[in-house]
């Protein structure tokens, strides 16, 4: 729970990412909740507060980061969540890496990062396209030999003729 996403997480998705059922899911977090330090609105959870969250994180031992970023990327970055956490997804995947976690393919994770920063420019975050853009380049820098990634097409815009 303390690395995923900071604006709130659907209960129902916690339940897949911890393994649990949900009612069980719910009982903790109810729990959680009544001494204040999680919130639950409209079956999304998050900590109430960014110190908690920062206090939770730090009791998970270092040597097992890499893995749990991991986790979390392979979920955030599968199925019907992939649209609503790409940026978070792609964050826990580079945070994996420096960690020494391979999360995926290097040609996968490029063409998802490319993806993540097709999205950011689109919706003119450009700091986040930059972000992304930046860690692709790390990731074509590590790669040995030729690596095959996707050609974008430059969208053309068609002019009326009037």
């Amino acid at each position: 729970m303390a690395y995923l996403p900071a604006v709130g997480f659907p209960l129902n998705h916690l339940a897949s990412v911890a393994n649990m059922s949900l009612g069980e899911v719910e009982n903790l977090v109810q729990l959680a909740a009544i001494s204040g330090t999680l919130s639950l609105r409209n079956n999304h959870v998050r900590f109430t507060h960014d110190r908690q969250r920062v206090a939770a994180q730090s009791f998970i031992p270092v040597e097992k980061l890499g893995h749990i970023h991991k986790r979390i990327f392979n979920f955030l970055s599968c199925g019907d969540v992939k649209d609503d956490y790409l940026f978070e997804a792609m964050d826990h995947a580079l945070i994996a890496r420096k960690f020494g976690t391979d999360v995926a393919p290097v040609d996968v994770l490029t063409n998802l990062l490319l993806d993540a920063t097709e999205r950011a420019t689109l919706s003119a975050n450009f700091s986040t396209a930059k972000h992304f853009v930046t860690s692709a380049e790390g990731e074509f820098a590590t790669v040995k030999g030729v690596l095959t990634v996707r050609h974008c097409e430059p969208k053309r815009r068609h002019r009326s003729m009037g």
